[in-house]
């Protein structure tokens, strides 16, 4: 395993070797509310048919949604009720 610095270019044996590249939650450490130097720098990683899947939580919403209302999940209940948005005031996307 390596690491490397998202905002940063890539290393050169990394630049166009990826099909997938998947990331999460980054929007938490973009720099100056400025996602192109770190887009820039996943998509060199990509292959030319490649494909960037970034995963966030729905920053104006800041609510959970469950698939299955019986799951037990305290702990993300207790972080998302800590920034809840009241019902009448949700987005719908």
């Amino acid at each position: 395993m390596q690491e490397w610095d998202m905002f940063i270019p890539p290393p050169a044996e990394y630049i166009g070797a990826f099909d997938v590249v998947h990331i999460r939650h980054v929007q938490l450490v973009i720099k100056d509310n400025d996602p192109a130097p770190v887009v820039r720098n996943l998509r060199a990683l990509l292959k030319p048919t490649g494909y960037l899947q970034w995963d966030e939580v729905n920053p104006p919403a800041k609510y959970l949604e469950k698939v299955d209302p019986s799951l037990s999940t305290p702990a993300l209940e207790t972080l998302f009720m800590k920034f809840a948005v009241p019902e009448e005031d949700r987005m719908t996307v």
